[in-house]
């Protein structure tokens, strides 16, 4: 892992970014930075990838999602910082000041292009949830699973007593294929 990356915790999480000398550093303050060429300011504790997005600017990221802390697994988000040789990742890295940001060459469409490649090597490309292709009594099971999240519960209820009007039969019944690995 990159010196300017954040280690175990994310920025938002009390992660920190580190300077060169490994030293723990967090902005306090908004800063200026240059992605693409294009002057962006980054609020405090902002990684380069949600800089970027708020100023329009695509960075391709799999991995990070506003709703939980990123992993930089994906390797999409990988860019270039001017006078470092290492690729870090954006959805990892602490903005700051002065910073100057590369997210399009030919080294980074390469390995974008190779990581995808991978990642559809052994997908099926019918694109649906296990629970929804194994489901024998074709239940909205995502469905179903947003109306619990959004505590509807009687919403829920009713999504599964739409297609199944026993509910207790399948539940002893079904064989689970959608928790199979």
């Amino acid at each position: 892992m990159h010196n300017d990356q954040v280690g175990e915790k994310h920025p938002h999480d009390g992660g920190i970014g580190q300077d060169d000398a490994g030293e723990p550093e967090l902005s306090l303050e908004p800063c200026r930075l240059e992605i693409d060429g294009k002057q962006v300011e980054a609020r405090a504790g902002e990684t380069i990838l949600e800089a970027a997005h708020r100023a329009g600017i695509n960075i391709a990221a799999m991995c990070a999602d506003p709703r939980i802390k990123p992993t930089g697994d994906c390797e999409l988000c990988n860019v270039v910082l001017d006078g470092q040789t290492d690729l870090v990742k954006a959805c990892m890295t602490v903005a700051k000041e002065g910073m100057t940001v590369q997210t399009e060459n030919l080294e980074l469409k390469a390995l974008r292009k190779d990581r995808l490649n991978t990642y559809l090597s052994d997908h099926n490309a019918y694109c649906q949830p296990p629970c929804t292709a194994a489901c024998p009594a074709g239940i909205d099971i995502a469905g179903y699973i947003d109306l619990i999240l959004q505590k509807d519960y009687a919403g829920s209820t009713a999504l599964i007593k739409e297609m199944l009007p026993l509910p207790g039969v399948l539940g002893r019944v079904c064989p689970r294929p959608c928790e199979d690995p």
